[in-house]
């Protein structure tokens, strides 16, 4: 383990006297956000954040940060969601084995759209305070039916 990776050691092993290792964390950006992590057993999770690092914008399990450098080499190279150096729709046809979320920030607030892996979304409503007044989930399916919507209701405020 280089001077970079940070472990946790959550579980003893009688048989062997040792610890195990649960989560590595083996990169981390700028402002000190994780960049990737690999679990006990040793599949990467990778993180992207927004440019000032306040936001994250991308989940990707299965992937690691260098498969998506090299991914986004031949691309532009701003962070924002509508500016990832790359589609997201790119990056699950160049890994579909991998569980990838994305998130669509507003910056200051929180999110604005997660699509999970399964493609379903839930879109956030907020009100001019900056507090959460309503999501919306909609369920990815080939058809465009509002059968799939459910509305939560969190707040009257505007």
């Amino acid at each position: 383990i280089d001077k970079k990776t940070f472990s946790i050691f959550v579980s003893y092993d009688k048989k062997t006297s040792s610890w195990k290792r649960e989560i590595s964390f083996t990169s981390y950006d700028s402002y000190g956000n994780i960049k990737e992590l690999y679990d006990s057993q040793r599949i990467p999770t990778s993180y992207l954040w927004s440019s000032d690092g306040q936001e994250l914008v991308l989940q990707a399990k299965g992937i690691t940060q260098q498969q998506i450098t090299q991914l986004s080499q031949s691309n532009t190279s701003p962070q924002e969601w509508s500016q990832i150096p790359f589609s997201v729709q790119a990056l699950r046809n160049a890994y579909p084995l991998a569980e990838i979320t994305a998130i669509e920030p507003i910056p200051g607030i929180g999110p604005a759209r997660i699509e999970d892996i399964q493609l379903n979304n839930t879109y956030f409503t907020y009100t001019r305070w900056g507090k959460l007044k309503y999501s919306k989930f909609l369920k990815h399916t080939s058809s465009a039916s509002t059968d799939n919507l459910i509305t939560n209701n969190y707040s009257n405020d505007n």
